[in-house]
């Protein structure tokens, strides 16, 4: 599923960004900060 949603958007399902994000949404969200606080 992920991977088509890569494809549509033109990106290659390695590209790191994608990585980084998939391995967030794998951890506790209160683990993380909210990502408008982290940019």
């Amino acid at each position: 599923m992920y991977v088509k949603r890569a494809k549509l958007r033109g990106v290659p399902p390695k590209n790191p960004v994608i990585s980084l994000k998939r391995s967030e949404w794998q951890q506790p969200v209160d683990t993380l900060p909210p990502l408008h606080k982290r940019l």
